[in-house]
């Protein structure tokens, strides 16, 4: 193991299999990690986890709309009418997509790290 100083790459490997890779070696920071973005406080019911993508519209009518393409090939015009309307309504649902708070359905909800944050700037 062919070691070098904190934060730079190391070579490790098996001797005589010519088989080894290269890691980069990481230092402990003396601060603790922020939460990921993933995780979100709820300000209405106080949740602290995992946020819920919630998108507009249905997904069935989505679906269907898709399926008519198919029998609408039959009458050319109106298929392209067909494929205009479903694209544009799958972009809606796309472009409209938010996240929630999965136990209130709360819309307002922030990261996690941008609570703490606002909290420890109160004190």
């Amino acid at each position: 193991m062919n070691l070098g100083p904190r934060g730079t790459r190391a070579t490790i490997g098996a001797p005589g299999t010519g088989i080894s890779y290269t890691t980069k070696l990481s230092h402990k920071s003396p601060h603790p990690k922020p939460p990921p973005k993933k995780i979100v406080y709820c300000p209405r019911c106080e949740y602290q986890g995992k946020r819920k993508r919630k998108v507009k519209g249905s997904f069935i009518v989505e679906l269907g709309l898709w399926l008519l393409i198919l029998p609408a090939l039959l009458l050319l015009p109106v298929a392209g009418l067909v494929l205009i309307v479903a694209l544009i309504y799958s972009i809606w649902r796309m472009m409209t997509a938010h996240y929630v708070c999965p136990e209130c359905g709360e819309a307002a909800v922030m990261p996690l790290r941008v609570y703490q944050k606002r909290l420890a700037a109160k004190q």
